[in-house]
């Protein structure tokens, strides 16, 4: 049992030493043959190269796309101006028609108004009347009061000469009372005469403003009895008609509503980053001969004299100095096109900016508004043209400015999220923020100015997995791997402008290349692009 026991105690403490000391030969035989790596020569790490596309010079003018709504130019309301009956109402006056100017809507009974028309005629003629009279009366007047001058003079010769004659005792005392009694009627007379003609002048004062009086009353008359045919002023369409035959109606009646089809208007709002646009065209705005909005200072209206200044300021747009000549066109989208209509941006709808909406609210008139053109037709066969445009129609406005700033185009492949833009600045990258302005083709447009980039700056296309600002570069020397389409010469002026692009976010796929998306527009500074 012992011997048993020593052979265990052999075996666990001698036994495990074998086995390590047999493993341990082994590792070292196995280090001893291995094969040693040949020794690489140690790699500086390089810079990423990277694809650059140049910033290019945009002069084409910038776009500013909003919605509107089509509203009436001018409606009128016209009311019954006299009372009476309504005797006849034309076919034509009724909601929806078209009427031309002149063209009789309603009349009224004028029968009272012709009878006071004859009554105030014959009250003229009698005033007259009366008047001759007077006058007849005031000629006789004249030549009485001749008569006793006359009368008198010889009065007082014949006083003067019984003077003379008394002191010789040849006429008496008795006789010469007489004579001064003849005098003093002659005087009497004369004095008498005199005061009629005084009357007579009143009178025919009087008679005369009486006549201008009945005149005046019968000129009312008259203009009540032509009142009593209402009449269309204007070439327009019936909005309302209000009244029927045999319907009574007192002066202020509203009769019929009359929409002036002339002109439209398009009520649209322009926030402040756009009106900054139109402010940056200068005073005059629109289009030259050349093409291209003057680019002339604001005018001095303070001159010292406040009534010069108040005539300068009438008619004006205050205070949007471009809008009266800023050239815009309208879209309406019908049965899968596109139709447009030339404007021009007018005045303010107010005097400032929406409390609610925090924008400024302008019209735009359209001159002819059945002047319609079809936009880029994808098909041949004739289309269905609305005849007009007509109120309650939402629109599609671009208002082409031609800001004095300078703007650089920048494609889309180049723009990161955020509206940043990578710059290749002498090996390099820098990163700018951008403003944008508008769209122009596959492309953004921004103020060389506010966004720091400049034409010929080199921007980079391609993408990088860790940018950081001021990390070294290589530029790409190899074929390009982005190609964006980059702008050509600006499209010929035609009637149809060029269709606008969808806005989209960084979310958003990029939407296919679109050969008619040749315009700009405005989009929101804060605009994210993938």
């Amino acid at each position: 049992m012992s011997r048993h026991k020593a052979i265990s105690t052999v075996l666990h403490q001698i036994l495990p030493l074998a086995i390590l000391a047999v493993g341990g030969y082994g590792a070292w035989i196995l280090y001893a043959s291995r094969e040693r790596p040949e020794a690489r020569p140690s790699t500086v790490p390089t810079a990423p190269q990277v694809e650059t596309i140049a910033a290019r010079s945009h002069t084409e003018g910038l776009d500013l796309e909003v919605d509107g709504v089509v509203v009436p130019y001018r409606e009128t309301h016209l009311s019954a101006e006299v009372a009476g009956r309504v005797i006849s109402k034309s076919p034509a006056c009724r909601a929806g028609r078209f009427v031309q100017q002149g063209t009789v809507l309603v009349e009224i009974d004028p029968r009272d108004y012709e009878l006071q028309e004859k009554q105030l005629t014959e009250q003229v003629a009698q005033a007259e009347a009366s008047l001759y009279e007077v006058q007849v009366e005031r000629d006789n007047t004249k030549r009485m009061i001749v008569l006793a001058e006359r009368d008198l003079e010889v009065q007082r010769r014949d006083i003067k000469r019984l003077q003379g004659l008394s002191g010789e005792r040849v006429v008496t005392q008795a006789e010469l009372d007489k004579a001064l009694r003849g005098e003093l009627a002659a005087e009497n007379t004369r004095t008498n005469w005199r005061n009629q003609q005084l009357l007579h002048s009143a009178r025919i004062r009087r008679l005369q403003s009486a006549i201008q009086l009945a005149k005046s009353q019968l000129e009312k008359a008259r203009l009540d009895r032509e009142r009593t045919k209402i009449i269309a002023p204007m070439d327009g369409i019936i909005v309302a008609d209000l009244i029927e035959k045999d319907a009574y109606v007192q002066p202020g009646t509203r009769v019929v509503s009359l929409e002036d089809t002339s002109a439209v208007e398009v009520r649209c709002h322009l926030k402040m980053d756009e009106i900054y646009w139109l402010w940056d065209q200068g005073w005059q705005g629109g289009e030259t001969a050349t093409g291209r909005a003057p680019r002339g200072p604001l005018p001095n209206l303070e001159d010292g004299d406040p009534e010069k200044t108040a005539a300068k300021r009438e008619g004006s747009s205050w205070p949007l100095p471009a809008a009266p000549d800023t050239r815009v066109t309208v879209l309406y989208r019908l049965g899968g096109r596109q139709f447009v209509w030339n404007g021009h941006l007018d005045r303010y709808d107010g005097a400032g900016l929406d409390e609610k909406t925090r924008t400024i609210p302008c019209r735009i008139v359209v001159s002819e508004p059945r002047n319609v053109h079809e936009l880029a037709a994808d098909s041949e066969d004739a289309a269905v043209t609305p005849p007009s445009l007509m109120r309650g129609m939402y629109v599609r406005v671009h208002i082409h400015s031609h800001p004095k700033t300078d703007l650089v185009w920048i494609p889309d492949a180049a723009v990161r999220p955020g509206n940043r833009v990578w710059i290749f600045a002498n090996g390099f990258l820098e990163v700018r923020q951008l403003e944008v302005a508008g769209r122009w083709q596959e492309g953004v447009l921004v103020s060389a100015t506010t966004s720091g980039v400049h034409a010929g700056d080199k921007i980079i296309a391609s993408p990088l997995a860790v940018p950081v600002p001021g990390m070294p570069l290589q530029e790409w020397d190899g074929p390009k791997m982005v190609q964006p389409r980059t702008p050509d010469a600006a499209p010929a002026p035609g009637p149809s402008p060029t269709a606008i692009p969808a806005r989209r976010t960084a979310t958003e796929p990029s939407p296919p290349s679109d050969p008619e998306a040749r315009s700009p527009r405005a989009i929101s500074p804060d605009a994210r692009r993938s």
